[in-house]
């Protein structure tokens, strides 16, 4: 088992609590800010953890994940989980935080391995690899970043209009992109 910290190098652009981006990212291969919008469009508020149900729907919708859970007796510690699991990509939820495992390698900025898995998903197609040559630029703020920062202070009514997004309710919030 191997420890990749995905959280290193990535501009954050003051979001904290972004455990459920990092590990959207690392299980579908996308980078961070698009994940922001992903998962502000499933209910992750800018600085905020997010709804375990809120993940379930995202994931279900996004990766056609399949959830599995553990009786609170039968929870596996992550390193029994990552053993028990050598290969694919899994989307894991342990008390208050997500992280990823792909491939049996922890995607995760902690190294504890004694937390309990709650919650797991298994994702079939797992991380795609990305073509696009990357360039180093000093980073400026992008669509995603704006909008989670305007949702703080506008309504989503004003912040729907100004980056021409609709704006559904479906048990819950649900952001759409016009053009989907």
């Amino acid at each position: 088992m191997n420890h990749i910290d995905n959280y290193k190098g990535v501009d954050q652009n003051g979001d904290t609590n972004a455990c459920t981006v990092h590990a959207l990212s690392a299980v579908t291969g996308k980078s961070f800010e698009d994940c922001q919008i992903i998962t502000a469009t499933y209910g992750r508020k800018f600085g905020e953890g997010m709804r375990a149900f809120h993940v379930a729907k995202m994931l279900d919708k996004k990766c056609k994940a399949i959830e599995f859970s553990f009786y609170r007796h039968e929870r596996p510690t992550l390193a029994q989980f990552i053993k028990e699991h050598p290969t694919q990509t899994y989307y894991v939820l342990v008390e208050g935080h997500a992280l990823a495992v792909i491939n049996g390698d922890l995607y995760d900025h902690s190294r504890e391995l004694r937390r309990r898995v709650n919650t797991y998903y298994y994702i079939p197609k797992g991380p795609k690899k990305s073509t696009k040559k990357v360039v180093k630029k000093k980073p400026t703020p992008d669509m995603a970043t704006r909008i989670l920062k305007d949702l703080e202070k506008m309504t989503q009514k004003q912040v729907a209009e100004k980056y021409g997004i609709t704006v559904g309710r479906v048990k819950g919030i649900v952001w759409r992109n016009k053009h989907h």
